[in-house]
């Protein structure tokens, strides 16, 4: 948040007076709401210039709104005026400040209206003078010649009001935002917790409709009829599991950390993987390294990591896969390296969303669902861990998953084995 430079032209003032000037502005810097910005302001321009009075006047379209005060008595709180008639508009309109001795001899000011109340002099300054949407004015009760420091000071308030406005309006927006954004992700997981009670049920049945015919049909056609049904449903149901994956996690899934032995858990993995590798003909190589543990849920990194895995394996045709992993100050860096087709680098955040997939634009379900990294993005997020990637098209790619180190005094770490 940046604090509002004052005017050059501004004389230095007193030690007292700067410190408050100072004070004030910070006090800006944190407001919240109009009404605080308002209060801040009327409160202490009046201290400030010792003026009789302090209004803050907004902009609404064509009208001058006195919107708040603090004087000795009744000036205009809560009425409109049209710009070209008050002088709190002139300021705005011209955007410039304007200083008045004496009022009646001015033919700016609406003597009318001036007439029931104390004012004898003001200033008025426009706040965000590049394009006004308010204006702060200090009056006195006898004939005062406002002095340049007056001004100034007056105007470097009004400075510090815009910027408070200013951050005002974006902490709104902020606010808007993160609002619709979780009204979309219940939303969202409404329709994942609806997909799942509604779909999962007419699978269940297709399912043992399909295990029935298998069990009867003989006819050759008939039968790679049926392969082609049992791969569809195949295919719908690791989407809806993925969806139903993505609904847990969005919905508020909870980790628990503890503390791992990574390479015990990377074995295991990559053991349970090699039979598919060895069926494209691939090399899967786990690279030595050392016994770290982490402190991470074993069960989520498991799923991270065969989601891993499984990747470079479907998306290599020659080579192989190696798994690997880094000691990196504190914490541990596991990499997944492939010879693979590799990712172009203008993609490389794009595969981390949902459904985004390179080498799939027709949706071909035998593919997979264009869930998985996206999955694995939300699994990283939730065990405080990141995920990244480095990627030459035609060359391969490598996977960086970094999670923290388990702290010195942790328990015992877990066998992951038994927590899969």
């Amino acid at each position: 948040m940046t604090t509002p430079c004052l005017s050059p032209s501004l004389s230095p003032a007193p030690t007292s007076a700067r410190d408050d000037l100072i004070g004030l502005i910070t006090q800006l810097s944190l407001a919240r709401g109009m009404d605080e910005v308002m209060a801040i302001v009327r409160q202490g321009a009046r201290r400030l210039t010792g003026a009789d009075g302090v209004t803050f006047v907004l902009r609404d379209g064509d009208l001058c709104f006195y919107a708040d005060e603090d004087a000795v008595s009744p000036l205009w709180k809560g009425q409109r005026f049209p710009m070209s008639q008050c002088i709190s508009g002139w300021a705005m309109l011209h955007r410039e400040p304007v200083a008045i001795e004496d009022i009646y001899t001015d033919p700016r000011i609406p003597h009318d209206a001036y007439r029931l109340t104390f004012v004898k002099s003001l200033v008025m300054v426009p706040v965000r003078r590049e394009d006004p949407v308010a204006a702060i004015g200090a009056y006195w009760a006898r004939r005062h010649p406002p002095s340049p420091e007056e001004v100034d000071l007056l105007q470097a308030i009004a400075n510090g009001a815009a910027v408070a406005m200013t951050n005002i309006a974006l902490y709104r927006s902020l606010i808007a935002a993160r609002a619709a954004a979780e009204k979309a992700n219940e939303t969202r997981s409404r329709f994942f917790a609806a997909a799942n009670h509604d779909l999962s049920q007419p699978l269940q049945a297709m399912r043992l409709f399909h295990d029935v015919l298998d069990s009867r049909i003989e006819d050759l056609d008939q039968r790679r009829v049926l392969g082609l049904l049992g791969r569809a449903m195949d295919s719908a149901e690791a989407l809806l599991h993925e969806l139903q994956d993505v609904a847990r996690l969005d919905g508020g899934l909870i980790a628990k950390p503890q503390s791992v032995r990574l390479a015990t858990l990377l074995r295991d993995i990559t053991g349970e993987m090699a039979p598919l590798a060895i069926g494209k003909g691939l090399d899967l190589r786990l690279a030595p390294g050392g016994e770290h543990a982490v402190a991470t849920d074993p069960v989520l990194l498991r799923r991270v990591m065969s989601n891993l895995i499984g990747n470079a394996i479907r998306y290599t045709e020659t080579g192989g896969v190696l798994v690997g992993m880094r000691r990196r100050r504190d914490h541990v860096v596991i990499e997944v390296w492939d010879t693979g087709i590799g990712i172009a680098p203008e993609l490389h955040d794009l595969i981390f969303e949902d459904f985004f997939q390179v080498d799939n634009p027709a949706r071909d379900r035998s593919k997979g669902t264009g869930l998985g990294l996206a999955i694995v993005r939300r699994l990283c997020a939730l065990l405080n861990g990141k995920v990244g990637l480095a990627s030459r098209p035609g060359r391969g790619s490598v996977f960086r998953v970094q999670l923290p180190f388990a702290s010195p005094d942790a328990p015992e770490p877990a066998d992951p084995a038994t927590d899969s």
